[in-house]
């Protein structure tokens, strides 16, 4: 089971997993907040709601941590000094200490369904499907591969993007990866409920499998001649993300239909994992279709 802390993260689990929500606890009730709605949503789909009893914190020290061990991440000052406030990490992901719920775990589904190019998009929130109507009903669509990235906050702020951006799905490595575990969940805000993804123990072969399906395969390089700005839009994609350190494998890279190269436009040579995703998404959302 998993112990969700982002309120945000609950509720896209109360709609999408109703049934695997298994309790939900919350510090006080009746303050408008978003905890409030929480609870609403959790006892209309018949899940237990238990108010006054604080949270348990005893993890909160060492989550993101996958071996229990105290992990920092670099972040200073994150603390608010405010007793069951909300306090934001580095990449701006909302976790509180006022509530909680239990979760089961969010399955994988099988590869094959998932390059399945036939299968619709995400769909829109009504409330912006007039604005996005033109990006999200486009007939290509975006996949997303993580070659071994370990971090679980870069894997949820990954999931995240892919939800915001409409990807169809993400492929991961069995070994070598961030499981998809609570700190994953609570990062991606909702995004590991509305993003299906596959785990695979060969790559290589994903990837084969994902050309075989039409899918053309897009990896970041700094040395590659193309930039990502030219990549067009008249095909389905597949964006490779690299591990933390040491990027895409080489077979990995060797695999890749196109090589391209993210063009810095100030004195930062590079980004992070998460955000160089960030910026291939957005790229390719709003690339060109011909």
């Amino acid at each position: 089971m998993l112990e969700l802390r982002n309120p945000h993260s609950i509720l896209a689990a109360l709609k999408v997993r109703p049934k695997a929500v298994k309790s939900v606890s919350i510090q006080t009730i009746g303050a408008g907040d978003v905890w409030d709605h929480v609870a609403h949503v959790a006892r209309s789909n018949g899940v237990s709601v238990l108010v006054g009893s604080p949270p348990d914190s005893r993890r909160s020290e060492v989550r993101g941590s996958r071996d229990g061990r105290k992990k920092s991440h670099g972040r200073q000052g994150s603390r608010n000094g405010k007793e069951g406030r909300p306090s934001r990490d580095d990449r701006g992901t909302e976790r509180t200490s006022a509530g909680m719920a239990i979760v089961e775990p969010p399955s994988p589904i099988p590869l094959e369904q998932l390059l399945n190019v036939s299968s619709p998009p995400i769909s829109v929130p009504p409330r912006h499907s007039e604005d996005q109507k033109a990006d999200r009903a486009q007939e290509f669509g975006i996949w997303l591969a993580l070659d071994q990235v370990q971090d679980p906050q870069n894997t949820g702020a990954i999931f995240r993007l892919a939800g915001f951006f409409g990807a169809r799905g993400i492929i991961m490595t069995k070994d070598r990866s961030a499981p998809v575990n609570a700190t994953v969940c609570d990062v991606a805000t909702g995004g590991v409920e509305y993003v299906p993804f596959s785990t695979v123990a060969n790559l290589s072969q994903a990837i084969e499998k994902a050309q075989q399906n039409s899918i053309w395969i897009l990896g970041t390089c700094e040395r590659a001649t193309e930039s990502l700005y030219n990549v067009k839009r008249d095909r389905h994609w597949m964006i490779i993300v690299g591990n933390e350190g040491s990027g895409m494998r080489r077979l990995t890279r060797e695999r890749c239909d196109q090589l391209v190269a993210l063009p810095p436009s100030g004195p930062v040579p590079s980004l992070n994992v998460a955000a160089a995703t960030s910026a291939c998404l957005a790229v390719l959302s709003h690339a060109p279709s011909v």
